[in-house]
């Protein structure tokens, strides 16, 4: 190499292959579950559990947690994007042109899924072989 070469990543932080796939994963995530929230709703089954609406928040936000701590976001940021992101999501269903509506159990089933998620990142960290 001669003097005048330049390192064009000189300079720059390089994203690990690992953490810019896991990134990916969680916009991707986090995309699917704005598109599902906002879409026209799906059609009712004959069966009818009563508690679907609110599982499928509750495993929605404790997924957005563990790929958001996956890809090395820190609990704090994915708490308050995730609340936020909870809050949007109620506060936009009835602008819809489709039957949404928003409801305190969803944002309630939100939240939980969120510190579940959080905790549940947290205690499998802990357990991991190294960490003290």
């Amino acid at each position: 190499m001669g003097a005048s070469t330049i390192d064009v990543t000189e300079g720059r932080r390089r994203l690990p292959w690992g953490r810019l796939v896991a990134t990916s994963g969680a916009v991707v995530w986090t995309l699917a579950m704005l598109a599902a929230f906002w879409s026209p709703p799906p059609p009712q089954p004959r069966w009818r559990w009563e508690w679907i609406d609110e599982t499928v928040h509750l495993s929605s936000f404790l997924v957005f947690a563990i790929v958001w701590s996956i890809a090395g976001a820190r609990w704090r940021p994915i708490a308050v994007v995730g609340l936020a992101l909870a809050a949007v999501t109620e506060l936009v269903q009835p602008l819809l042109p489709w039957h949404r509506t928003a409801q305190l159990g969803d944002a309630i089933a939100d939240a939980l899924g969120l510190a579940l998620g959080l905790a549940l990142f947290a205690g499998l960290r802990a357990l991991r072989p190294g960490r003290g």
